[in-house]
């Protein structure tokens, strides 16, 4: 099955939909998960064991995070 990325980065509950194959392999490998901050839902990049830092773009293609419920 191929995947195609439509350039758009979208957080949806507990799940993302990667905008680019870069991101889908980040996401894949954990290394991008979905997360909270301050009880908002948020794209998080694991910095370490158990860090973590909100991503508000991708740092791959540039596209931006859209939160949907």
């Amino acid at each position: 099955m191929t995947a195609t990325y439509d350039g758009h980065l979208i957080l949806a509950g507990k799940v993302i939909e990667p905008c680019c194959a870069s991101m889908h392999r980040a996401i894949h490998s954990k290394v991008i998960y979905p997360g909270t901050s301050n009880r908002a839902p948020v794209v998080a990049l694991r910095i370490g064991e158990r860090e973590a830092i909100p991503v508000n773009y991708c740092p791959f293609c540039q596209a931006s995070v859209e939160v949907r419920p």
